[in-house]
């Protein structure tokens, strides 16, 4: 298992944004798991994070996604997983 990577959501708008959802996607999606401290809505300015730990399901590299879903523009907004299974 590997340290938790963290990934920090902001929000940058003058507004409360609704938070809608975390999904980690691809081949090697189990090999990843998050918690989060988001909630349903991020206030203005405020921020939140998502920490991902690996945990390897074979050798070789593993990869997968992470979407971050919120009522923003841009949404979801992509994170590529990346780790090393030794």
């Amino acid at each position: 298992m590997s340290p938790p990577q963290v990934v920090t959501v902001t929000n940058t708008g003058s507004t409360i944004l609704p938070f809608t959802g975390i999904v980690i996607t691809g081949a090697n999606r189990s090999d990843f798991s998050e918690t989060n401290t988001c909630g349903s809505l991020i206030a203005s300015k405020a921020s939140c994070t998502i920490s991902v730990t690996f945990f390897a399901g074979a050798t070789g590299t593993r990869k997968a996604g992470l979407y971050i879903s919120d009522d923003g523009g841009g949404s979801p907004q992509p994170v590529t997983l990346t780790g090393n299974g030794t």
